[in-house]
């Protein structure tokens, strides 16, 4: 942008040089007692012309208005006329030394010439100072716009953040909150998940969590429940073998507390029995009477003995149902 008219200023600044260093080497190859070949001169001098007529094509190329390249057209012409003028001045022109010009002559196209370059050099600045001004304000303006660009960005790239930001922390703090009421042992209320991304998959792992914490805490209270009521169960059976086996041992006492009555009832009548024999054999004299006592005591042996067998038979059947009570505990 800024760079043509910096171009031509540098260029038309090289032109000017070049232009009073092709007059410095004219006035000198021109002095009265510098006696030079204008062979060798006019090459020398049209090499230098040529050179600064170089810069100019750049200067125009590079100019910013119609005004400033109209100038270079203007600054051309006359540094071509003051050329022809010192070229004959060297003797280079047809017709050899014949045709000369006089230094006034010469002075007034070097005027000319002076004159046009510097109104070039001028306008050429005056251009690219105005280059300058326009190149700073459009810096500025680019400057201001890439600002509002970059708000405008800074501003959506906000928004979009604050929405993003927005959703995904609502969905965070349903899935903490899901979490907390699982960590706080609420089993029961349901956890929906209607998005389908890694944030709605999150919700669904909760909730499968949820059912399967869920279904772990019933079983388990199935089976204390269960626990508990075989516990209650085994309790009761205990309790009932106990009573049981304590009317079992009360009867069984009463059996042998009969069975030991009956037991001594059968030794004292035994004893009666020798006693009544050992006087049958010294007492003949009361035999039947003896006889009627004999006949009494065999009726309350045969009494005796008859209570003995049901003892005894009580204390077997006692002994069945014992067994049919342990055989009964030990299965359950």
């Amino acid at each position: 942008m800024y760079d043509g008219p910096v171009m031509s200023v540098n260029y038309v600044q090289l032109a000017v040089r070049g232009f009073d260093d092709a007059a410095d080497f004219l006035s000198e190859t021109t002095q009265f007692d510098n006696r030079v070949n204008w062979q060798e001169a006019v090459p020398q001098f049209d090499s230098q012309i040529k050179e600064l007529l170089e810069n100019f094509s750049v200067v125009k190329e590079r100019a910013t208005t119609d005004e400033s390249r109209a100038k270079v057209d203007e600054a051309v012409s006359v540094i071509e006329q003051w050329r022809a003028a010192a070229i004959t001045r060297l003797g280079g022109a047809e017709g050899g030394a014949t045709a000369l010009l006089d230094d006034t002559q010469m002075a007034v196209l070097h005027g000319k010439a002076t004159t046009a370059l510097d109104e070039l050099t001028e306008m050429i600045l005056a251009d690219g100072y105005a280059a300058r001004e326009s190149a700073a304000e459009t810096v500025v303006e680019a400057g201001r716009e890439e600002w509002m660009i970059t708000g405008g960005i800074a501003v959506m790239i906000l928004a979009v953040c604050f929405l993003l930001a927005r959703m995904i922390m609502g969905t965070l703090k349903k899935a903490m909150d899901a979490a907390r009421t699982i960590a706080g042992g609420n089993l029961e209320q349901e956890i929906k998940a209607r998005a389908t991304d890694e944030f709605g998959r999150l919700l669904q792992a909760l909730e499968a969590m949820r059912g399967e914490l869920r279904k772990q805490r019933d079983q388990e209270a199935e089976a204390a429940h269960k626990q508990a009521a075989d516990a209650a169960a085994k309790s009761e059976r205990q309790q009932r073998i106990d009573s049981m086996s304590q009317t079992f041992a009360q009867r069984v006492e009463q059996l042998m507390q009969g069975v030991s009555t009956a037991c001594s009832t059968l030794n004292e009548t035994s004893q009666q029995m020798d006693g009544l024999a050992s006087r049958t054999s010294t007492i003949a004299v009361d035999a039947k009477k003896n006889a009627d006592q004999a006949s009494g005591s065999a009726v309350v042996i045969s009494s005796a003995t008859e209570q003995l067998s049901n003892s005894i038979d009580q204390i077997a059947d006692l002994v069945g149902k014992s067994t049919t009570i342990s055989n009964e505990a030990s299965t359950a």
